[in-house]
């Protein structure tokens, strides 16, 4: 069963990884698109640990570590990065105050 269960999660983690590749996207859209779900990925598997450990220094170094990312691998554009920053900014206080 455990098999089972790590297997499943690695077919979601690929196909959220995986790029969608169209006849009307660049190569740069779908590089785009894979650092984008890639960044997100990271950022939900480190929102399971927030929720499994219930520390307010985990959504510090998730955002700090989605920073670190940003910087060095979304070089493309910077505009899910700026809906990022107003999401993160309406939810934070809201998550202090559950995993406080």
């Amino acid at each position: 069963m455990k098999l089972y269960n790590l297997i499943f999660k690695a077919r979601i983690l690929f196909f959220n990884l995986m790029p969608v590749v169209e006849r009307n996207y660049t190569l740069q859209k779908t590089y785009e698109l894979f650092y984008h779900r890639l960044n997100w990925t990271i950022i939900s598997c480190l929102s399971t640990f927030l929720i499994y450990f219930k520390t307010i220094k985990l959504i510090y170094f998730s955002v700090i570590f989605y920073r670190f990312l940003s910087l060095n691998f979304f070089k493309y554009s910077t505009n899910y990065w700026l809906i990022f920053n107003q999401k993160l900014n309406l939810k934070l206080p809201f998550m202090v105050r559950i995993f406080h």
